[in-house]
């Protein structure tokens, strides 16, 4: 359910569009969010998929990956402290 309110909650900032293929529901990022969001780790997501169904990778290489999957642009903090709100900048999606 954690992700379900994710993306209720970022609905706006990510400008997600929710739309169908195949008759099923599908969504995709805004346009000046693909790569850096959603999209982009669903990108990432099927390319470490195809790896490991071409037999590129060991299974133990793809599990590491998901435990340790990384988009670049998360920034860390210390436990005491809150992530960097990220919507600072993005005022303009909002």
């Amino acid at each position: 359910m954690e992700f379900f309110y994710a993306l209720l909650e970022n609905d706006e900032l990510m400008v997600y569009t929710i739309t169908e293929l195949d008759g099923r529901p599908v969504t995709t990022g805004g346009l000046y969010t693909v790569g850096l969001t959603f999209d982009g780790f669903l990108r990432d997501w099927k390319e470490m998929k195809q790896r490991l169904d071409a037999k590129e990778i060991t299974r133990k290489e793809y599990e590491d990956w998901k435990k340790t999957y990384d988009p670049g642009y998360w920034m860390n903090t210390p436990r005491w402290q809150e992530p960097l709100d990220w919507k600072v900048g993005f005022e303009w999606a909002l």
